[in-house]
């Protein structure tokens, strides 16, 4: 086995500046404490109130998913800002000092939680007393891996349907004048979502079942995997957080498992170096498939823009893997 270790994988990490430091203090002596680890805070549906009439709310999503959930229900009504970019890793996210701005500036909040921005939620946790935090993952069965809560809740469709709903109510508790279409254009998006989940499913369902097997960069599917039917073998990154460094052991036993399950192929994600998975498919005999889009939605124009795209892209990519032996 050749396989080699050479520092970061990462994409596009640069250290916090001064003034990214400077405003941080600002923030966090103003807002009563860090309360990084977790989820952090979170506004309970009942507890939103309605905002003055007459203006665009001013909504922000920590995440590419929820922005574009936010688009299908909101419409011409309100007005997104996104912290994490299309094609970014929300695990290594650094908010710069105008994310804060517009955190501090906002009608209302969405954020993923189960642990998702843990590295960022001190700014979140910091936003004015009186703008709702909505915490989407509030109320969904969520997975662990080992001792680690699974935040990549959007990857089952039943999930986003759920989450979709609750933006809806949110908005409408907010913005009442505009409730009608908040919750029209959500019941539109989920049964949008439901025909995806039936294709996915069929899609899924014509793979035979020693095949329908999964081995990726991190392990970032295992909603997908448990509602699908789907064998995950294992991840290059041992974690659902892709910011964990692999080990040469982990990496031999992988490769070891790859060759005694048979699996097809290995799957790289968008957001991720694949350097290493393409020396692990090398010396395990398997193809590449790359580019599944699991922490991020892709940049415009490309296969996974939104979230419909993105998941329906996965999935036939992972048939096209699965069966490709």
């Amino acid at each position: 086995m050749t396989i080699r270790f050479s520092g970061s994988r990462r994409r596009g990490r640069t250290p916090l500046g001064a003034a990214m430091l400077l405003v941080a203090l600002v923030v966090a002596a103003c807002g009563g404490g860090d309360r990084a680890s977790g989820s952090g805070r979170s506004t309970a549906p009942g507890d939103v109130k309605p905002v003055a009439a007459g203006k665009a709310l001013a909504v922000v999503a920590t995440t590419t998913q929820i922005a574009d959930f936010l688009k299908n229900v909101g419409g011409g009504q309100i007005t997104i800002s996104t912290l994490v970019a299309a094609g970014q890793d929300p695990h290594e996210f650094e908010p710069k000092p105008a994310d804060i701005q517009r955190l501090n500036a906002a009608d209302i909040v969405f954020k993923n939680g189960a642990g998702l921005e843990s590295g960022f939620v001190k700014f979140i946790n910091n936003v004015p007393a009186a703008t709702p935090v909505l915490d989407l993952a509030r109320g969904l069965t969520l997975r662990k891996a080992g001792k680690t809560v699974d935040a990549h809740i959007w990857h089952d469709p039943l999930n986003a349907k759920i989450m979709v709903n609750a933006i809806g109510d949110a908005l409408s508790k907010r913005d009442p004048a505009n409730a009608r279409i908040y919750q029209a254009n959500a019941a539109a998006y989920v049964q949008e979502i439901d025909a995806l989940q039936g294709e996915m499913q069929r899609q899924f369902d014509a793979v035979p079942a020693a095949k329908r097997q999964l081995v990726t960069n991190h392990d970032a599917f295992g909603y997908l995997v448990a509602r699908f039917g789907i064998t995950f073998v294992g991840a290059v990154i041992p974690s659902v957080d892709s910011n964990v460094e692999p080990n040469p052991q982990d990496t031999s036993a992988l490769v070891k498992k790859i060759k005694a399950e048979h699996v097809c192929a290995i799957f790289t994600e968008s957001s991720i170096n694949p350097r290493l998975e393409q020396q692990i498919a090398a010396d395990a005999g398997v193809k590449i498939y790359s580019n599944l889009y699991g922490d991020s939605l892709g940049p415009p124009g490309s296969d996974g823009d939104t979230y419909l795209k993105m998941e329906a892209t996965n999935t036939r990519n992972m048939v096209a893997g699965m069966t490709a032996c």
